[in-house]
């Protein structure tokens, strides 16, 4: 109102007998300006305090739990698994049923599983797809969490490392293993299915011990067909998401140094690979029943926003995208002989640390 000249407060204002008193006029003019001001700052306070009523009734938009597995990235403002670290208690690798279950128990109870499927009719309903149950979790008792590990230390065949193969009359995949912890320590049993590579020191296992095996891949297959309703501290199932992804990648039929590899990225990508600390990793790369040649990749591990940013850059520059049953993955050619492509793939990082491969099984 201030800027509003005494010719303009003429022709809006209702004429008043006598000579018009303009300072009162203005002070007038300011007050009504203040009270619209207080009405309207009223009003935003309202709003704010029926949104912030709203998201408290509701859940967040940026704080929500995922009910069904999901595949490479979790949707923005999906809650993180926590604590984002944990000490591993027992973890399994084996076939039940045709669907091959990996298993991960954690001492705050939580108990992380990914389950890949031959059969649609073996899906779960909280399954990120018809393959791949994605990584899922659930929370256990301290109690339950011991006759878990119960379970698996009854056979007596945990007392030390051991490696056993099948013969032809005991069914098994070619690779199958379960850690549990004693003391300090993890111990492995690992065995091998008939007609499989194995280890020279392999044992030919007994059919006790293959029974006993099997029945145990049976059990960690499903631990709530089995385990009382006082073993679970919240058996419900959802999704795992990870704080940290490992970002993995190579080329093949021929091994490249890291940087050749992200000479073929686009600026962002290659930046941020090229500042995080990487490890070497050994691989295979051939057919079954044929030659095996052996192919080195690079693992580096980037927090979830910093993966989002890698994958945000590589779709920006369009870098092929791998349909994604079990992972998130790209690819491209790469320099070398006929047919050299270098892939890059988000595999989630667990509490103890380990990634795995999502599309081995």
């Amino acid at each position: 109102m201030t800027d509003v000249d005494r010719g303009s407060l003429d022709r809006i204002l209702p004429s008043t007998p006598g000579s018009p008193d303009w300072t009162d006029v203005l002070r007038r003019a300011r007050e009504g300006q203040v009270r619209s001001r207080r009405r309207f700052l009223a009003l935003a306070v309202a709003t704010l305090v029926a949104v912030v009523g709203t998201a408290s009734a509701f859940g967040t938009v940026r704080d929500f739990f995922l009910t069904r597995g999901f595949i490479g990235l979790p949707p923005l403002g999906a809650t993180p698994s926590t604590p984002d670290s944990g000490e591993l208690v027992l973890s399994a690798w084996g076939v039940h049923g045709g669907s091959r279950t990996r298993l991960w128990a954690y001492r705050d109870g939580r108990l992380i599983f990914q389950r890949e499927f031959v059969h649609q009719r073996q899906n779960l309903p909280e399954s990120a797809n018809g393959r791949s149950s994605g990584f899922l979790e659930q929370r256990l008792t301290p109690e339950g969490l011991e006759l878990l590990r119960s379970e698996i230390i009854s056979t007596g065949l945990f007392a030390h490392d051991l490696e056993l193969g099948f013969d032809e009359s005991q069914p098994a995949a070619c690779l199958n293993f379960i850690d549990v912890r004693d003391g300090d320590r993890l111990v492995r049993v690992t065995w091998f299915g008939f007609g499989c590579p194995r280890t020279k020191g392999a044992q030919t296992a007994t059919p006790g011990e293959a029974s006993a095996l099997q029945r145990l891949v049976a059990r960690l297959a499903d631990p709530t067909a089995w385990l009382p309703g006082g073993a679970w501290k919240d058996r419900t199932i959802r999704a795992y998401v990870p704080s940290r992804y490992a970002i993995e990648y190579g080329a093949q039929p021929q091994s490249l140094e890291p940087s050749r590899i992200w000479a073929l990225l686009p600026a962002p990508a290659r930046e941020l690979l090229r500042a995080k600390d990487r490890t070497r990793t050994r691989g295979f790369y051939g057919f079954a029943g044929g030659p095996m040649r052996v192919v080195y990749g690079y693992a580096s591990e980037v927090t979830t926003e910093e993966a989002r940013a890698l994958a945000s850059a590589l779709d920006d520059a369009g870098v092929k995208r791998e349909p994604g049953v079990y992972a998130l993955a790209y690819s491209g050619k790469a320099p070398g002989p006929t047919g050299n492509t270098f892939s890059i793939t988000f595999e989630p990082i667990l509490p103890n640390g380990q990634s795995t491969c999502s599309s081995c099984g």
